[in-house]
């Protein structure tokens, strides 16, 4: 008897879960079962680690897509309740300034790499999306390849490290920072250039690639339109 007793009260809660609550809104509305979810809650924006050395994995990710557009969810979500080809999950404004913060009070950046700088950087590969992925495979807040994230990070590895908000942030300033270092050592246009050039030169290895760059002679010019135009928002051109 004490364990139908039991039983009743936790099948009523299993039934009123947010999940089946997500599912049956999902199966009688005509919305995606992305867009019941967004419309089901709240703005909320996902809370993330407040030591820059903690690795916390925010959820498990199976099938990442490119980000199009801008959504913020509701509650927190539980993953497995989302629709896996749709993961997308942002952390504030707020979050990103107290993770840049700290990264700059231990990393030592040059001036042309300033934390405004480098927000815009950030802003412009992900729109701040920690899942977000390109065609070209790179991955989280500074889209980052598994080549260039094994070069700056060998402690952990890419996947799921990289879609850590803290580590990414952290694995993005050290690639900029060793793209700066190549082009002082390698382009010999570095030294005249300007400190807006500069930053045309750290953008387009940052995007393009500092080999592919180096081929083409540093000529910014012979940089493909999507990189120019990138750059372009990036300093607000």
């Amino acid at each position: 008897m004490k364990k139908r007793h039991i039983a009743l009260p936790l099948a009523v809660l299993l039934l009123a879960s947010p999940a089946n609550f997500l599912r049956e809104k999902s199966s009688r509305a005509d919305n995606s079962p992305l867009e019941n979810i967004v419309n089901s809650f709240k703005p909320y924006f996902v809370k993330t680690p407040t030591e820059i050395e903690e690795v916390t994995i925010i959820g498990k990710l199976t099938k990442p897509i490119q980000l199009k557009e801008v959504v913020i969810y509701g509650k927190k979500p539980r993953f497995e309740d989302i629709d896996k080809e749709n993961r997308q999950v942002y952390i504030s404004k707020k979050e990103l300034n107290h993770y840049v913060d700290s990264l700059y009070s231990k990393i030592k950046m040059p001036s042309e790499i300033s934390k405004t700088f480098f927000k815009k950087v950030i802003k412009y590969e992900s729109w701040y999306n920690i899942y977000a992925l390109s065609e070209e495979d790179a991955r989280g807040l500074g889209q980052i390849i598994e080549s260039s994230w094994n070069k700056v990070e060998t402690k952990i590895p890419y996947e799921p490290g990289v879609y850590n908000p803290a580590k990414n942030l952290e694995v993005s300033m050290k690639i900029l920072k060793n793209i700066y270092s190549t082009n002082r050592r390698l382009n010999p246009y570095w030294k005249t250039a300007d400190a807006e050039k500069r930053k045309e030169y750290l953008l387009t290895c940052y995007n393009w690639g500092s080999k592919n760059l180096k081929e083409k002679g540093w000529n910014l010019k012979k940089a493909p339109k999507k990189t120019k135009k990138y750059i372009d928002n990036v300093l607000g051109k």
